[in-house]
């Protein structure tokens, strides 16, 4: 049986808009895809931007706060910090202990207030603060000795008046924070070991039990930050002090002048001169005696001359007080002469100020003696000691 049916018509008008209809499809899906590609890349970098213009900014202002900050170099520790230039800096125990007072401080020796204060003590919880363990265990030594005192001097005794907060870097090493303590030690501690035996303890004070809010956090973590440990080569110069002498009436001084080493002074009529001064008489442990000045109520000066070794800031060290026998002495500027000193040391004996003199690579030494109710001269001896250095001479 034959299929009688007539063929089916190709529609060629119908299949080119099937075809255009698909075709505009498929271009406005990829123009679409297009813009949603673009509008996401467009949010991502300017996601990008603001974070790169955030984190430019955030250094600039870390840069412009730094950048007018003073920078104190420690040479017997070897290492430098920046402080803001509207702090002061307290060397009272220098060099072991350096404290850094805000504007705001003030210090009334009856009530004295050291919230916000910042300090840095070298071994001050002994050398060995490497781990976290370390700082538990000086940490306990610490509350032992604080719970011996009386209980006006101590009222927080316990353990858990102390946290570890965590683990943070200074200069590249591993420290350890904490916050607590007791007596006037309060406030937060960081705890770092140098790695050459010495450990440092930065203290932000905060004499209470909020840690949350805590005054100068914000100074105490750009400290943390700026501390760097210097090169030797760096620290060999020391720092030079420059002092002007308080006033005082000098005009009827007397004139000393050593001939034979060429060097002279002027000293008060009140110190005597001893009739054994003069011509390397006689040796002191060592140095020549030039010559001895007494006053009638027991002070003395005492020059010296060392020439058993050339001069040298190391060589000085002999002559360090105790407790500072790995410190070198400060630099004093007076009257355009360089002298090194070194004052009282640990324990409850009588110190001398000393004072060095490099005459002709030789060490000339200053003695003065002469304790009051302390391990040190009294404040109108060091006034008398700055006059009289201000007037030394070399003659030949």
């Amino acid at each position: 049986m034959e299929n009688n049916l007539p063929p089916r018509s190709f529609n060629k008008l119908k299949l080119f808009q099937n075809l255009l209809g698909l075709s505009a499809a498929a271009l406005i899906i990829t123009v679409w895809s297009i813009v949603i590609y673009l509008s996401y890349k467009s949010q991502l970098l300017s996601r990008q931007l603001r974070v790169n213009l955030t984190t430019s900014n955030n250094k600039q202002t870390e840069n412009d706060l730094l950048e007018n900050w003073i920078t104190y170099i420690n040479t017997s520790y070897d290492y430098e910090v920046m402080y803001p230039p509207n702090w002061t800096v307290k060397e009272k125990f220098a060099p072991k202990i350096i404290s850094f007072l805000p504007p705001s401080n003030v210090i009334d020796n009856n009530n004295p207030d050291s919230t916000g204060e910042i300090t840095i003590v070298v071994d001050g919880w002994g050398p060995q603060v490497s781990t976290a363990i370390d700082v538990q265990k000086n940490f306990q030594s610490f509350m032992s000795d604080c719970s011996s005192q009386t209980p006006t001097q101590c009222t927080r005794k316990n353990n858990e008046d102390y946290f570890f907060e965590k683990q943070i870097t200074i200069a590249g090493q591993p420290a350890f924070q904490t916050y607590g303590g007791c007596c006037m030690d309060i406030g937060r501690h960081v705890f770092l070991f140098s790695g050459s035996n010495h450990s440092f303890t930065f203290t932000l004070y905060n004499l209470g039990t909020n840690k949350t809010d805590l005054l100068n956090e914000d100074i105490f973590n750009q400290i943390l930050l700026s501390f760097k440990f210097i090169e030797k080569s760096k620290q060999a110069v020391i720092p030079e002090v420059s002092i002007t002498p308080i006033p005082i009436d000098i005009s009827n001084w007397l004139n000393y002048e050593d001939y034979y080493y060429g060097f002279k002074f002027m000293y008060p009529i009140s110190y005597i001169l001893q009739e054994t001064s003069g011509g390397g008489r006689s040796y002191i442990n060592n140095n020549i005696s030039l010559a001895k000045f007494i006053t009638t109520d027991n002070k003395t000066l005492e020059v010296f001359l060392d020439d058993s070794e050339l001069f040298s800031v190391e060589n000085l060290k002999k002559y360090a007080p105790t407790g500072s026998e790995d410190i070198v002495p400060t630099s004093r500027s007076l009257s355009g002469s360089i002298f090194y000193y070194y004052g009282p040391g640990g324990g409850g004996v009588c110190y001398p100020d000393q004072y060095f003199y490099n005459l002709r690579d030789q060490i000339l030494i200053f003695e003065f003696y002469g304790c009051e109710n302390d391990k040190q001269p009294p404040e109108d001896t060091k006034i008398i000691e700055q006059h009289l250095l201000s007037s030394f001479e070399i003659t030949n």
